[in-house]
Formats: C-alpha cells, structure tokens, sequence
C-alpha cells in the first residue's frame, strides 16, 4: 500500500513537472512590419524569434497571403531539412538563411516583381515551447520616366469665357501612382471653379506600372505671357518621396490694344529736306492690330506697321496719326506724332557780280540765307580753302544771314562763301 502510494506521488509530481515547464515554455516571434524595395530588386524579410527552450527542435514555415486573401505555405524547413514549395510564384526565386541554433532567419526573394508586393508570414513551431508567428508586408517601387510637359503652341485670347488648355504634362511607368502638381511661377495651381482646371487622366498599364497625364486649363491674363509654367512629379521610393520637375514652357497669350507708340524710327535726330522717314507704329496689344497711316489727314499706305515718306520737304511737316482696329471688339486706337523737317534755301549773295578794286577800296557784300534753324557763314577766297581771318573783316549777324565788311589791304582776290 505505502509503495502504491509512493508511485503515484512520483507519477503526480512528474505531470506536475511537465505541466509546469510547459506553462513556462514559450515561443515569440518579431519581424517589421514592412520592408521596402525597388522593382528588380533582391528583398530580405527577416524573421526574429526566441525560444524558452533548446531552439534544435524548431521548425520554420513561410507563408504568404494571395491577393484574394489565401494563406499558402511556400517554405518548410527544421535542422536537418530545408523545402521550397513547388508550384508557386517563389519556387525558384526565394531562399532562407539562418537555420539551425540561430533564432533569426531571412528570406530573401530575388528579382522582386510588382505580383510580389504582398503579405509575408514566418510562422515557427518548437514542440515543446508552442508557436508564434510573425506578419511583414513587402512594399514594392518603381521610379517613373522623367516627365514630359508640352506646351499650347496656338495664343490664348484674355478674352476667352471658359479656362483654355495651357500644356499637358506625362509622367510614366511609375509605382505606385505617381501625383503631378501644376506651377505657374513659384505658385502651385489647384482646381478652383471657373478659373482653374486640372484634368488628371491615371492610365494602368500591362506591366502593372502607372502612366499619369494632367491637363492645365486656365483662364489667362495679359501678366500670364511674362509667366513660365510647369509640373513637379512627386513619386514614393524606399524610405521616402522624391520630387522631379519638368522643364519650364511659356504661352503666348493675346490681349486688346489699349494704346500706341507712333516714333520717327529714321532719320536719327534732325530731319532736313530730301531724307527719307521712316515712321513706326506699335501697339501694346498682342497680336498687332492692322494699322493705318494718316499725314495731314490724309491717308497713306503703308507696310505693316511701317510709313515711308520720300524726298520729304518743308511741307512734309505736320501731323501724323496711327490708327489701329482691333478685331475682336472693332474698337479703334489713336496714336500720333509730329514731323518737322529742317531746310536751308539757297544762299543770296549782293552784289553778286564780280568786282575789281584798287588798293583801299572798300566794299559792303551780303549773303543770305533762309534756314529753320540759325546760320553761320564763312567766306573763303576762290582757289583757297583756308577761310578768310577774321582780321581781314568784322561781321554783324542780320536775321537769317550774315553781313559782312570787309576791307582790301593790297590783295586783289575774288571771294567765295560756304554756308552751313
């Protein structure tokens, strides 16, 4: 009877034994809670566990969850033996490392697709110790092309009621979805009703990569033909967002004429008679209205925004205006200017006969000449460029001449005078 009892005291406290180490046997398992990498790349999930007791009887499985949400076992592997499933998508493209006494272990999968971006379990027995399992999700990227932005090449009227297409900008084969930001100058530009539309077209191509194009519509204004636009691509990569931006285009953009510089573009300076002018019209609108030519009221044709007047004379002087028509509002524009033209009629010599005269003889000679601006004359002797010193002769300025008095000191000579 006392040996019954003993044996069951032994056996009662061997369960007790078992029951306690088991309730202190424990398996826990840690792992990130996503790993990132590029299209094409090689990905390494790491599995961290530990184990309460000896880690030799530890098995490892791998699992993965499908897009529609199945859990599907593609790795097996204790101590002494390692398995890939076959049939999956992994067979051939995933390896695991770390088996035996180590309490980490990492899968790598090479050449890492988009099909690939999903949901990874590394799930790890111990007998004695239970199980635990750990989740990581793989997050796959692809950079896009370097976008493309086009620009309207036709002008955009000011005029125009509903926002006008101003460029397209096209970003491809990026993952995931790239996003496009529209710039005017350093300004960002968001939809705002009846002034701003951005149309945003996502296009999901075979290889599972996005191609994004965004439409800038805009309701244009005269400072808009100074602006540049346009688009930032901002994309996810591993760890982060980078930014890209397209190269900057210009509109051309039309607006009314409001008003009109009419100028003498030739001669430079001082017009006299005989010259050829030159007179230019511009307008402040875009594009150039047509223009039309008026001189003392009276119309003259012209090229484009160019008048030529010929052989000008003092008569040429007056008034000339610039009309311009726009053709939108057919509201009419006046500029003007005033063309005066410089004259020098030919000189009046008195007396103009020639005279011969004796030693000490004295003689008065006038010359005049009607000039719109003052003159100075000078006089030479004939066959002598030099002109006369002024010792020889004093002269008083008359109106539009000058008279002249001089005296002979024994030298017969012949007089000549230059005008200028």
């Amino acid at each position: 009877m006392a040996l019954r009892m003993k044996a069951c005291m032994f056996v009662g406290l061997f369960l007790l034994s078992l029951a306690w180490k088991a309730a202190w046997a424990k398996v826990q398992v840690n792992m990130e809670d996503r790993v990132e990498v590029f299209l094409g790349d090689t990905a390494q999930i790491t599995c961290m566990f530990t184990v309460s007791d000896s880690p030799d009887n530890v098995i490892i499985q791998w699992y993965m969850i499908t897009k529609t949400n199945v859990r599907l076992r593609i790795y097996y592997g204790n101590g002494t033996m390692q398995v890939v499933d076959r049939g999956g998508q992994f067979t051939d493209k995933i390896s695991v490392k770390g088996m035996g006494n180590s309490s980490e272990v990492v899968l790598t999968i090479r050449d890492v697709k988009l099909e690939d971006e999903l949901e990874f379990i590394c799930h790890v027995n111990e007998m004695s110790a239970g199980s635990d399992e750990g989740r990581t999700v793989l997050k796959v990227f692809a950079s896009p092309d370097r976008p493309i932005i086009t620009g309207e090449e036709s002008g955009i009227s000011v005029s125009n009621e509903n926002p006008s297409k101003i460029g397209s900008c096209e970003a491809k084969n990026g993952y995931p979805r790239p996003n496009i930001t529209w710039y005017r100058d350093q300004s960002s530009l968001q939809n705002t009703p009846g002034e701003v539309s951005v149309v945003t077209l996502v296009t999901k191509e075979s290889s599972g990569l996005y191609t994004v194009q965004s439409d800038l519509q805009l309701n244009v204004v005269k400072k808009d033909k100074d602006s540049f636009f346009y688009c930032e691509v901002s994309y996810l990569v591993p760890g982060g967002t980078k930014m890209t931006e397209t190269n900057k285009i210009n509109i051309t953009v039309y607006y009314p004429t409001t008003s009109l510089d009419v100028w003498v573009e030739s001669p430079k300076g001082s017009v006299k008679e005989g010259d050829t002018v030159e007179v230019h019209c511009r307008a402040d609108g875009n594009p150039q209205p047509p223009f039309t030519f008026m001189h003392n009221m009276e119309e003259l044709e012209s090229d484009l925004n160019v008048l030529v007047l010929k052989n000008v004379t003092r008569q040429s002087n007056g008034n000339i205006m610039c009309t311009a028509l726009d053709l939108d509002t057919y509201e009419e524009t006046l500029g003007q200017t005033e063309l005066f033209v410089d004259y020098l009629d030919p000189a009046v010599l008195i007396p103009k006969d020639t005279h011969v005269m004796a030693q000490g003889e004295e003689l008065m000679a006038t010359c005049n000449a009607l000039s719109s601006l003052p003159t100075h004359t000078v006089w030479f002797k004939v066959n002598d460029s030099s002109p006369l010193s002024q010792t020889l002769y004093s002269y008083t300025v008359i109106l539009d001449c000058v008279t002249v008095y001089f005296i002979f000191r024994g030298d017969l000579s012949m007089l000549i005078f230059s005008i200028y």
